[in-house]
């Protein structure tokens, strides 16, 4: 895994002044890539790459990597099945010097074009350029897993791995885009395709653009699918389910493949194991195939109630394996560093002890495994099964439903959380109450500049919208979501910037995408049973053959420390601070919404949110301090505008 970069159009001066202003963005992107860096330039155009050496060690898998017609890749990831790529390449003629996945993928997108993208394999962001056609291709693996933005005005357009790269380019807006700081207020992150600056956009998962430049400008096509889940989930086949034993059968050969792809490296590599199913079940296979030479990794917590430690270690000593168990230690000196390895404010409690896991970890391996995707897949939070009890909920007109939800807490306050959610006029919008902040359809509680001008926050997700609009089952849609939002978005941007922090690469068996379409194949009542409320059951059935169950039954515990012994000590100056600036009108574009008269009294009135968004804030505040050079707010931003005319660079 790696940095990427480049800029094309006018806007880019001649190769020498184009790979002098590329150092600054090189040097942004050092942390993805210790290993090595790389930079070329041709007329109007600039790539750029940081790398983490995992596959072909040697100075032959360096990059940008050029092809003998002289196009140009810069790639962050890992393409799994570049093996068999390879051969059906060589099988057409082509020559390889390297055993690296790169030059598969450079060969692949040479020969194939866009139809090498659904051939893949793997998790990715890339580059790919041709220059004597004057064509940029950018591309994003399926779910997410790399991160990849860019930024176009009208003689350029610039892109990188994050942001922290892309603002380094020169004579960039930098502006934020309120429409981006609403939903982080709302949900705790910013969701594709958007970014918290002005005009900067977030390729999304499974999708690519076609950029051309001519001497006077740059033109982009729209953003196209390569993947999608109302395309690409396959039906089931006319002869019905399959019986539960070949069924547990097809799953088990579908997670070792994906586990044994995974395990491909030519540096060592471990797992990251919670003690949870999905950890667990990467770590099993992983012993399995590697005869137990696989190390795992468990971050333990000072309060037993949160501490799943112990199981882990109970898994590992029945399986014979190795298993390291690692003290996140004092919170107070670590957020700081966490939150400004995060390129966008960015407020999922569990950062911290992603981030002091995945420093210690780097210490000992190069590459682990984690068990990422198994919940959105396998329909395991505890959202999905509430989205399935609002169902009988949404059997009455949205009119009675939004009585309700006024008159119930009138008569039990304790129930005001739930009452607004049924009160949603649908499924995005409760999701959105259930996942974010109660009064997120309430624009007006929201404590941002010029929130009056800003669009219903359940208007962003119109193109979620489209492809779940034929999911009728509520578990299945529930999840489906997640794995289009709150998985790319969240999840996989908090294990990314952590990670790569530190120069280590985690890679997701349980995301690999012929297993996941076969699991949405499958019918929902087969990842949860409705009889006892179980989640991931194919998982738990598969481990059976492994382990006792007394060691992977239990209640789901998550990976989050013990937020309110942290807001009320290590954390507890870093809020107040907060406040302070609240209270000072220092912290712009966040304003006291009407009617309040203090923001005592706003808080009072959030009730039991007020912490959380407190702490969304004080993230807030702690980004923007890291990122003097940001004017305080940009105009909201059309989906398709391409042009963002706003100032430099303008000091708070």
């Amino acid at each position: 895994m790696c940095g990427i970069f480049g800029w094309v159009g006018p806007s880019v001066a001649d190769p020498e002044t184009a790979l002098a202003q590329g150092q600054a963005v090189l040097q942004a992107l050092r942390p993805r890539g210790p290993d090595g860096e790389g930079m070329e330039a041709g007329h109007r155009w600039l790539l750029g790459h940081t790398r983490l050496a995992i596959l072909d060690l040697s100075d032959q898998g360096r990059q940008p990597m050029r092809s003998p017609r002289g196009t140009l890749l810069t790639f962050n990831g890992e393409i799994y099945n570049f093996r068999e790529l390879r051969g059906e390449l060589e099988a057409e003629g082509h020559v390889f010097h390297s055993t690296s996945d790169t030059e598969v993928l450079l060969e692949a997108m040479n020969h194939w074009g866009l139809a090498a993208l659904p051939r893949l394999r793997g998790m990715f962001a890339f580059g790919w350029l041709d220059p004597r056609d004057r064509t940029l291709i950018l591309a994003r693996d399926r779910f997410g897993v790399k991160p990849l933005c860019y930024r176009q005005w009208p003689d350029g357009l610039c892109f990188a791995s994050d942001l922290h790269a892309l603002r380094r380019f020169p004579s960039q807006p930098s502006g934020i885009d309120l429409v981006a700081l609403r939903d982080y207020l709302a949900l705790g992150y910013v969701p594709s395709p958007r970014s918290i600056l002005g005009g900067g956009r977030k390729l999304r998962p499974g999708h690519h653009l076609v950029v051309r430049w001519t001497d006077s400008g740059v033109l982009l096509e729209p953003e196209t699918a390569f993947f999608s889940l109302d395309r690409d989930v396959p039906e089931q086949p006319g002869s019905g389910p399959m019986n539960a034993r070949d069924q547990l059968d097809a799953y088990a050969d579908l997670v070792e493949r994906a586990v044994d792809y995974r395990l491909i490296s030519d540096v060592e590599v471990g797992t990251l194991m919670s003690g949870g199913i999905d950890s667990t079940l990467v770590t099993v296979v992983s012993g399995r195939l590697t005869g137990g030479r696989v190390a795992s990794f468990t971050m333990g917590f000072d309060n037993p109630e949160i501490d799943e430690s112990p199981f882990a270690r109970a898994i590992t000593d029945h399986l014979g394996l190795h298993n390291a168990i690692l003290s996140m230690g004092d919170a107070s000196p670590l957020l700081a560093q966490a939150l400004l390895a995060y390129d966008e404010p960015f407020a999922d409690e569990s950062l911290l002890p992603t981030f002091a896991l995945t420093r210690q970890v780097a210490k000992r391996v190069k590459v682990v495994l984690s068990g990422d995707g198994g919940d959105e897949v396998g329909v395991g939070y505890p959202w999905h099964r509430q989205m399935a009890g609002l169902d009988r909920w949404n059997l009455l007109p949205h009119p009675l439903r939004r009585l309700v939800g006024n008159w119930a807490p009138r008569v039990r306050p304790t129930c005001r959380g739930t009452a607004v959610t049924i009160a949603q006029p649908d499924r995005m919008a409760q999701w959105l109450a259930m996942r974010g902040w109660k009064d997120a359809a309430n624009p007006a509680r929201f404590p941002v500049t010029g929130w009056r001008d800003l669009p219903p926050i359940q208007e962003g997700y119109h193109w979620q919208r489209k492809v779940l609009e034929a999911v009728q089952d509520p578990l299945d849609w529930a999840g489906r979501l997640d794995l289009m939002l709150y998985l790319p978005d969240n999840l996989m941007v908090k294990i990314d910037r952590a990670s790569m922090a530190h120069g280590l690469e985690v890679r997701e068996p349980l995301l690999d995408h012929d297993l996941v379409l076969w699991m949405l194949s499958q019918p929902v009542r087969t990842r949860h049973d409705p009889r006892t409320g179980t989640s991931k059951t194919l998982s738990r059935r598969l481990l059976e053959r492994d382990l006792p169950r007394a060691l992977f039954e239990r209640r789901k515990q998550g990976f989050t420390p013990d937020t309110s012994s942290l807001w009320t000590g290590a954390l507890k100056p870093m809020l107040d601070q907060t406040i302070r600036a609240l209270e000072r009108g220092d912290l712009d574009p966040l304003v006291l919404p009407e009617p309040f008269s203090s923001w005592a009294d706003y808080a009072r009135h959030i009730g039991p949110s007020a912490n959380s968004l407190l702490w969304r804030m004080a993230c807030f505040r702690l980004w923007l301090d890291h990122h003097q050079t940001i004017i305080p707010h940009a105009p909201a931003i059309s989906e398709r505008t391409s042009r963002y005319p706003t100032p430099d660079t303008v000091s708070r």
